[in-house]
């Protein structure tokens, strides 16, 4: 049988041991369940903060603003053309944020477990909770 071919070894990328840039972000929760950090493609970063999201330009972090959810926030996540920023909560709703309105929009239907992930495919907005849920919104 043939042999499969073999891609040419790169040499191993060496990452900088210190950070060149640091956030600071006083509430940032240490736990492995949540996503709390997500980077735009309008070079935005949001940090969930407690029950507050904060916005950052990322190339000077400069805060932009600090939005209230009221609710313990668990995942974060941008649409494709980082107009919105979707919202998983600890309580189990879906907060979707309007950038360019500064509005906050909440979906009716949410889940009934904290929000730990979300993801977009175009316009369509998927979230899986802890209460074992999947669903999909557009």
């Amino acid at each position: 049988p043939p042999r499969a071919q073999r891609s040419p070894r790169t040499a191993p990328r060496r990452a900088c041991a210190t950070p060149f840039r640091v956030l600071a972000a006083p509430g940032l929760r240490d736990d492995f369940y949540l996503d709390l950090v997500c980077w735009s493609r309008l070079d935005i970063i949001a940090v969930g903060l407690g029950s507050r999201v904060r916005l950052y330009r990322a190339s000077t972090l400069k805060e932009l603003c600090d939005v209230g959810i009221g609710d313990a926030v668990a995942s974060l996540a941008w649409s494709p053309d980082g107009r919105r920023l979707a919202v998983g909560c600890a309580s189990g709703r879906i907060a979707l944020y309007d950038v360019g309105r500064g509005v906050v929009v909440t979906p009716a239907n949410g889940h009934r477990g904290r929000v730990g992930c979300l993801d977009w495919r175009g316009d369509v907005l998927a979230s899986g909770s802890r209460d074992r849920g999947v669903a999909c919104r557009d």
